[in-house]
């Protein structure tokens, strides 16, 4: 955990997007999982601010620790509300005019919604895009990885069902 949230790193020449994925990829490194239950651990409590228990499901505070940090190391503001809830991130980042449903305005490092019949069920960082097949991969929070406990893992996903948040930078 101590090299995840280690704040030891390069120049400050990244942009916002590039370093939201250089912490992405440190903590995945680390193989962050859920110890004694669902949605349980440390690696929860880190993500959601102490918080752990059924009902705090970390996909959002994965995120939003994940540009804290970032925005730490540039002294940028964040772009979007820090939250827990996917659904609150959309709606600020759609008040800002930063939600898409445009896969061409993406970049790494920028985020993906995924959709439900009302609102959002789940958000990521993308960590690489491919714009002719329209297919991203991601670094995203509590997924299940390797079919057992949910932790930090990258995933293939195509475009269908899922909007964007531009962070820009």
């Amino acid at each position: 955990m101590q090299r995840a949230t280690s704040m030891t790193v390069a120049p400050k020449i990244f942009t916002l997007r590039q370093w939201i994925l250089v912490f992405a990829q440190r903590h995945l490194a680390e193989h962050p999982i859920e110890i004694g239950g669902q949605n349980r651990g440390p690696w929860v409590r880190l993500y959601m601010d102490g918080h752990e228990g059924r009902q705090w499901r970390w996909c959002a505070g994965f995120v939003s620790y994940i540009i804290r940090q970032a925005c730490q190391i540039t002294g940028e503001t964040l772009p979007i509300l820090s939250s827990f809830s996917c659904n609150e991130i959309a709606e600020n980042a759609d008040m800002h005019g930063l939600l898409t449903p445009d896969l061409g305005r993406t970049q790494p490092g920028d985020l993906f919604l995924l959709k439900r019949e009302k609102g959002y069920s789940h958000i990521g960082i993308i960590e690489y895009l491919d714009y002719a097949t329209r297919i991203f991969h991601t670094i995203e929070g509590n997924v299940i990885v390797g079919g057992k406990r949910e932790g930090v893992t990258t995933k293939c996903r195509d475009v269908y069902g899922k909007d964007f948040i531009l962070l820009g930078g």
